[in-house]
């Protein structure tokens, strides 16, 4: 939503209707917003990763400069199509980087009893591909790795790979919190929450009353744009099968 103009073929997107930005076909599950580089989002873990090499491979011969942007969770790295990503962007020199969420979760399963690795950039340089890391609990650290890893991406027509150190604040599915399903303990939450700039703005420079004017706005907003745009068209029936190849 932050890169789209106009927001409404995204909300009809979400609520499946005609005039949605993919016709209604793609749901909550597959946005994208094209016009700005968006070109995919998908639910199926690790789906993304092999497409974007695809895209990368035809940035590669057509662009000089751009680069391809990724993103997944630590749970997709044991996926085999991650890997054969990574192993195929080093060999192809692709320009992609790849951000990998560590919430130290795959839905419910930490992550001792699914990965060997004590440390997850080393997969990736085993592939000799330059690593990156930083954490939501320092925001403006977080935001010069991003842009070392943009820039060393860009410069050397290589994949780069940044570790996003974060923390999952509700359950895998959904708004509510699953403290009582017992892997998880809520006493982790707090360390995030005294970093979190949401909770805590001053921490970059930018006041409470602030936040609060934007959320209450912004609220309001969304909440009459999804109320008015629900009772859109739907697609037809005889669409069904348009643009699916």
């Amino acid at each position: 939503m932050s890169l789209a103009e106009d927001l409404q073929p995204l909300i009809l997107e979400l609520l499946a209707k005609k005039d949605g930005i993919s016709g209604g076909k793609a749901g909550s599950m597959h946005l994208s917003v094209p016009q700005k580089n968006l070109m995919w989002t998908s639910a199926i873990v690790g789906s993304g990763v092999p497409i974007a090499m695809g895209i990368a491979e035809s940035l590669k011969r057509t662009s000089s400069d751009n680069v391809v942007s990724v993103m997944f969770g630590d749970g997709a790295l044991e996926e085999g199509c991650v890997l054969e990503s990574l192993n195929l962007s080093a060999v192809f020199k692709l320009p992609v980087v790849f951000i990998m969420e560590d919430n130290g979760l795959a839905i419910h399963t930490s992550k001792s009893p699914r990965s060997a690795l004590s440390e997850y950039n080393q997969l990736p340089e085993a592939y000799g591909i330059k690593t990156f890391s930083g954490s939501f609990k320092d925001p403006i650290s977080l935001y010069e790795s991003y842009a070392k890893a943009y820039k060393y991406s860009r410069e050397n027509k290589l994949p780069s790979f940044l570790k996003v150190e974060c923390y999952r604040w509700v359950e895998h599915v959904g708004v509510s919190e699953d403290w009582h399903l017992g892997y998880r303990h809520k006493e982790e939450l707090t360390p995030w929450l005294e970093v979190d700039i949401i909770e805590n703005p001053d921490l970059i420079g930018i006041s409470k009353d602030f936040c609060e004017e934007k959320k209450s706005f912004y609220n309001k907003k969304f909440m009459k744009m999804f109320k008015d745009l629900s009772s859109s068209s739907d697609p037809a029936i005889d669409s069904l099968l348009l643009n699916v190849r």
